[in-house]
């Protein structure tokens, strides 16, 4: 069954890339993620989303916040670059709809920054539940494992300059308090923002447009099993989180 949804925005133009199983980068919020997966074929242009009234081939399209969601979520998946929030509205939607919840980066990462061995498995086991809720992250080591499964995406698409401003913030303040994060690692000296191409400031301004483009591979390839809300600003997502309640 079809559900018509009037598009919210645009994704921009076309760019170059391959499957949404294949791309991720550094997803990690503590600095230690790898660098991003790489297409071993030729890179394939994706059709334009024109303006305020564009649309995908298949008549998949954004949904508004202010517009009702085409069924009851049980499987969801938050969209957003680095510092945008993921965590925190996946934590939420935890308590609000009881829905089970992982936190991927305390998943993936190990001691001293290693990955943990079982991380894959871990989320595959997590992603055959009827309910879920986590981050959208992590793809080139996980594939389709959770974008193959979830029914909800919420995109958090914020600007760049408030996503870079939370994300500077946040790691300062992880430095200079010592923060314990994810199985007992924290945050290294701030100098090394200056070294490490994919220390967590550096990587969250780079890869700030490539939401946009998972949105787009995904909706080409699951349609209209997948409904997108796209949310550009906070007061957006509290208003839409005061009616989910």
């Amino acid at each position: 069954m079809r559900h018509s949804r009037k598009i919210v925005g645009h994704l921009g133009a076309p760019q170059a890339s391959g499957h949404v199983g294949r791309t991720d980068g550094r997803a990690g919020q503590g600095g230690r993620a790898g660098r991003a997966g790489t297409s071993g074929g030729r890179d394939e242009v994706r059709p334009k989303i024109v303006g305020w009234a564009g649309r995908l081939d298949n008549e998949s399209v954004l949904i508004s916040p202010t517009d009702p969601l085409p069924w009851e979520p049980r499987r969801i998946l938050v969209l957003g670059t680095s510092g945008s929030g993921k965590t925190t509205l996946a934590k939420t939607l935890s308590e609000v709809k009881g829905l089970p919840r992982i936190e991927m980066d305390a998943l993936h990462h190990g001691e001293n920054w290693l990955p943990r061995p079982t991380f894959e498995e871990e989320v595959a086991a997590f992603a055959e539940q009827p309910r879920w809720v986590t981050e959208w992250q992590y793809t080139n080591k996980l594939g389709t494992l959770l974008t193959g499964k979830a029914d909800t995406v919420l995109w958090l698409d914020y600007p760049r300059t408030l996503v870079m401003r939370r994300v500077i913030v946040r790691t300062v303040r992880r430095r200079v308090r010592r923060e314990v994060l994810w199985n007992g690692n924290t945050e290294g000296p701030l100098w090394t923002v200056l070294r490490d191409p994919d220390h967590i400031v550096r990587w969250a301004w780079r890869t700030h447009h490539k939401a946009a483009d998972r949105v787009r591979e995904l909706l080409e390839w699951r349609g209209d099993e997948v409904a997108v809300v796209r949310f550009t600003g906070r007061r957006h997502l509290d208003r839409w989180l005061r009616n989910l309640r």
